[in-house]
């Protein structure tokens, strides 16, 4: 009897513990360095149609570049019948494609940007900046960690969640036209976040925060929080800039979007499927929240799971498997 009760409890203990079990290790396709600018940004470099270029990476749902610089790397032109609301100009639709854009050993194909009408400015390094289609697009899933200057595309469904993410379930993401938003939480305050390598301070604009908080901040100057709070992630203090977003241009472009809306959809009398940050209550969240937080996104699973970085040391990922010629992601509109 003492033998038996000996034996279930060491096969207790063994099923028990964590150490038991492997821990799943996500497997990477690829892996790319951020590179800081002497002003603290960070840029992804990328090989594109052969050579290499620099972006900055965000959570906003398109990817846009420089038109010259999309006729100096010999970008293609394609023409769309409708226009979707996202590209302020004539229609139809005009976007720019890509031949190859490659990190490491995965293969962008036709990975389309919105073109920007204005020359390059002198001194800027980045000649645009990729967005979710770039991420949602590779098919993979996507970690984050600009604490350690680093990015890796892992093959999808390897793991039920990066072996980091002890609890919960993740965060939903809120997919639409392609678009991803963090649910986010200032001082318990829900906000939509978007999330850039392009700037070291976070943002928003003043009315947004007006219209939740139902007090009205000074515009332009920053203003300290209690906490930012993103699925399980609290940051204390953060620090966030206020910038008043309703000059002549915005409100003409969202008059557009409006009309056009409108027009593709007679009858529609709801919010219009764009529309500028003011009236979404969006953070744009940059480097010095970024840099305490790992993301790891999973588009499959419709999750993301953002981690203080105190917790969410710089392992769990295995090296890349050996593979003899680049894999290839295709870009759908």
């Amino acid at each position: 009897m003492t033998n038996r009760l000996s034996c279930a409890v060491v096969l207790a203990f063994l099923f028990a513990s964590p150490a038991a079990a492997d821990i799943c290790k996500l497997p990477r396709l690829a892996h790319a360095d951020f590179v800081a600018q002497p002003d603290g940004t960070l840029l992804l470099p990328v090989s594109i149609n052969g050579q290499t270029e620099y972006f900055t990476l965000g959570g906003g749902a398109h990817s846009f570049v420089y038109e010259d610089d999309a006729d100096r790397l010999d970008f293609g032109h394609h023409h769309y019948d409708y226009d979707d609301g996202l590209y302020f100009g004539e229609d139809p639709v005009k976007v720019r494609r890509t031949a190859d854009l490659i990190i490491g050993k995965v293969r962008w194909r036709a990975l389309e940007f919105y073109p920007m009408h204005i020359p390059h400015p002198p001194g800027v390094v980045a000649i645009g900046s990729l967005g979710m289609n770039f991420l949602a697009s590779s098919q993979m899933e996507v970690e984050i960690n600009t604490g350690a200057r680093s990015i890796n595309f892992i093959l999808a469904g390897a793991c039920s969640r990066p072996p980091w993410a002890l609890s919960g379930d993740g965060a939903s993401l809120a997919p639409m036209n392609g678009d991803t938003s963090l649910p986010v939480l200032l001082d318990g305050r829900r906000f939509s976040g978007i999330f850039g390598t392009g700037t070291l301070t976070s943002s928003m604009d003043v009315q947004a925060f007006a219209q939740v908080f139902e007090r009205l901040p000074e515009s332009g100057l920053p203003r300290e929080l209690d906490t930012l709070t993103i699925d399980e992630t609290l940051i204390q203090h953060p620090v966030i800039q206020m910038f008043t977003y309703d000059d002549q241009k915005a409100r003409e472009a969202l008059a557009y979007v409006e009309r056009r809306a409108r027009a593709l959809n007679p009858g529609f009398m709801g919010k219009p499927p764009v529309s500028h940050s003011s009236a979404d209550g969006v953070v744009w969240l940059g480097l010095s929240e970024l840099n305490r937080m790992r993301i790891y996104l999973m588009f499959g699973q419709h999750k993301v799971f953002v981690t203080p970085v105190p917790n969410a040391p710089n392992t769990g990922i295995a090296p890349p498997a050996p593979d003899p010629g680049p894999e290839v992601t295709e870009q759908s509109h």
